[in-house]
């Protein structure tokens, strides 16, 4: 883990997309932010990515992975 830069976490884990719209603050999301920065999936469109489970399972090396989705969606 680099502590230098002030974080607690290696790498991230993005396990899903996007998310459900649910409050006025919303438009003050850095989630949202970045999901128009970049064009990421269809505005408001959860997706959850499978795929992405055993990233974990493939890194070699100890690693500390933040994951800022939520894992317990109504929808998922």
């Amino acid at each position: 883990m680099d502590n230098s830069k002030g974080r607690y976490w290696d790498k991230p884990w993005g396990l899903v997309s996007s998310c459900t719209r649910c409050s006025p603050g919303c438009r003050s999301c850095w989630a949202l932010a970045l999901e128009k920065r970049f064009h990421r999936g269809e505005e408001g469109k959860v997706v959850v990515h499978p795929e992405k489970l055993d990233i974990p399972l493939r890194t070699r090396k100890p690693t500390v992975f933040a994951v800022w989705n939520d894992l317990f969606w109504e929808e998922s």
